[in-house]
């Protein structure tokens, strides 16, 4: 038994003890403890009462825990958003009031269900929330400015790190933290999931100390040894309140759930991914990477509930979704040039070559040829895009003349595609803007200045609310089902007046097209499908 000193001050825990190397070691586990060299002491959170009550417990004994650091709780039935601009739906009070006492969660709900007006409610309404670090895709960044102004009730010195270098991004956050302590307001940092394990801006994430990390779209931190799990799994160890929130949680399969709660800084499923996947899965096929068996579900799906808030919106049912497939034929030209490139793996045309290097590369190249179109280098060198058919073209000009003049996305995966498919529309008397990584006209869309939206698939499937169109034409995929899952969900949402929503599925018969489509109705890894089967 070890004797374990606890006072309490507004913010912190100060906790000191006989040196012992164990205890100091499980102290470090704690988000958001420092150690105070002056006084030999650390500090620890409030926020962070239970795991404090969990070491002396270990350590000293349940009752002196339980008696020195009672874990007093605010009952969550009576909490209210009173820092508010505007009234939470009945679901959104209902998520918060669960969240509230959570040191991390997963707050899982549909696109459109207002899982961003929760988090701006629980930071404006929470006390001791001070710091706050917001994490997601790029194209979300801005998004959260918005919210604070649509839904804060009182202002807060938020800031959008989604430009400059990392250097330049990272000597940014000590500034707003002073001018937010200078106007007493709450410090919101927003950055994005692609530059946070950078130097050295982790670096000034972590100096930050903040109180809250919030994860938006969470789902981006499901692999494992990504470089973005890593990074916030160790940002985790640092802040006491972490929530995650997604419309797709786990949108590959169960082994997502793994990198997800790490990501959030919960234990629940150890601190090793290959004894994770032992534990739910029996592996196999080539290099041990196909799962032949799932297994023990049940516990899974137990352990994951514990810190799972699932958001059920109330008197809103979504809208039945129809899709239907437009099969095209290549013209003969067309079909013997995709045949020879699977076969072959290079071509030769008057104008250029191309050849391909592994098996990624060709499915990539075949789903151009699908579309119309194949990169070739020219005789110069060039790299440059050569049409070999328009039979989609035709079938979006029939699609098109069959709907008449009616709100319409169209996504596709490939940039040349965006201005192929602009000049088709624009023959046709509408008029288009775009969505991608480079252009982002979403809102004269959104404010019916245009017909038809084009959008890539990686641009249009987070951050944006696609509602205005009730139709959606897939012209290609890429090869993410989280991608495709994601742009559908854009449109059939909450917000969506129509009571259906129609998906026209634009493939070349006979090619990746169809693959790619029959690996999304059978929600399987598109990649891993496709290299099963000859194409």
């Amino acid at each position: 038994m070890v004797k374990i000193t606890v006072q309490q001050t507004d913010r912190y825990f100060v906790v000191s003890f006989p040196y012992n190397r164990d205890i100091v070691e499980e102290i470090k586990e704690i988000p958001g403890r420092k150690y105070d060299a002056p006084t030999k002491s650390w500090k620890v959170p409030l926020a962070q009462v239970k795991a404090l009550q969990r070491i002396v417990a270990k350590w000293e004994s349940p009752i002196v825990a339980e008696e020195r650091i009672p874990i007093v709780e605010q009952d969550a039935s009576t909490v209210y958003p009173t820092c508010s601009r505007n009234r939470p739906w009945g679901h959104q009070l209902k998520t918060l009031r669960a969240i509230w006492n959570m040191e991390s969660a997963l707050i899982d709900g549909i696109m459109g269900c207002g899982k961003s007006k929760i988090i701006v409610d629980y930071v404006l309404n929470k006390p001791d929330i001070h710091k706050v670090l917001i994490v997601c895709p790029l194209s979300v960044v801005p998004v959260w400015t918005r919210q604070f102004a649509v839904h804060g009730g009182k202002p807060v010195e938020i800031c959008e790190l989604d430009r400059g270098t990392v250097r330049e991004r990272a000597a940014v956050i000590p500034v707003v933290l002073e001018e937010a302590k200078r106007k007493n307001r709450i410090a919101i940092i927003v950055v994005n999931y692609e530059a946070i394990w950078r130097e050295p801006l982790e670096d000034a994430m972590f100096d930050a100390k903040f109180d809250l990390l919030v994860g938006d779209e969470i789902h981006r931190a499901k692999a494992p040894g990504g470089v973005i799990s890593r990074c916030l799994a160790r940002l985790s160890k640092k802040i006491p309140l972490r929530f995650g929130m997604s419309g797709t949680l786990l949108p590959h399969s169960p082994l997502d759930a793994y990198g997800v709660c790490r990501a959030v800084g919960s234990p629940i499923f150890g601190t090793s991914f290959h004894r994770f996947r032992a534990t739910y899965a029996v592996m196999g096929g080539f290099n041990n990477q196909q799962v032949f068996q799932w297994i023990n579900q049940d516990d899974l799906r137990q352990k994951l509930n514990t810190i799972r808030v699932l958001i059920e919106p109330e008197g809103y049912d979504l809208p039945e979704a129809v899709h239907s497939d437009i099969v095209v034929e290549l013209p003969v030209s067309a079909r013997r040039l995709y045949d020879k490139l699977a076969k072959e793996l290079f071509i030769q045309l008057e104008t250029g070559s191309l050849s391909v290097a592994n098996a990624a590369v060709l499915l990539t190249r075949l789903q151009a040829v699908a579309s119309g179109f194949l990169p070739i280098d020219d005789n110069n060198g060039m790299r440059i895009m050569q049409d070999v058919h328009d039979a989609k073209h035709n079938a979006l000009r029939d699609l098109l003349e069959d709907l008449g003049r009616v709100p319409l996305v169209i996504f596709c995966r490939f940039r040349y595609d965006l201005r192929t498919i602009a000049n088709t529309i624009k023959t046709m008397g509408y008029t288009s803007s775009e969505l991608s990584g480079a252009v982002k006209d979403v809102e004269k869309w959104q404010k019916g200045e245009s017909d038809i939206l084009v959008a890539q698939l990686r641009a249009g499937s987070v951050g944006v609310d696609l509602t205005r169109a009730a139709r959606v034409i897939y012209w290609n995929y890429d090869f993410s089902l989280e991608s495709y899952s994601q742009s559908m969900a854009r449109i059939n949402r909450p917000g969506q007046k129509s009571t259906t929503v129609w998906y026209h599925h634009i493939l070349a018969n006979n090619t990746v097209d169809m693959r790619i489509r029959d690996a999304l109705d059978k929600r399987r890894d598109i990649l891993e499908e496709l290299l099963e089967v000859r194409l």
